[in-house]
């Protein structure tokens, strides 16, 4: 099984929804969340999506390794810190 197609969905006011498609037809649904930051986390899933897509949705632990290690480094390579200074 592979995963196919990621899709964010916005309830208004303010709310995202996840569905995440794979080649034997199967939809997962999950929910992607900043609080009142929906058009962030919709193009947080865009680009840290591309890196999954032909990827196994059942290798949960691949996949978190796979997009951490990415944000870390993306927000590494931009100067800015991945967490509050307070919480490391």
């Amino acid at each position: 099984m592979k995963i196919t197609k990621l899709e964010t969905v916005h309830v208004l006011p303010r709310w995202m929804f996840l569905r995440l498609y794979t080649d034997e037809g199967i939809v997962g649904y999950g929910e992607p969340v900043l609080e009142g930051k929906s058009a962030v986390v919709a193009e947080a899933v865009n680009v840290l999506g591309k890196m999954i897509i032909g990827e196994d949705p059942m290798n949960i632990e691949h996949l978190w390794q796979r997009t951490i290690t990415a944000l870390l480094l993306l927000t590494t390579l931009s100067g800015q810190l991945p967490w509050p200074p307070a919480c490391r």
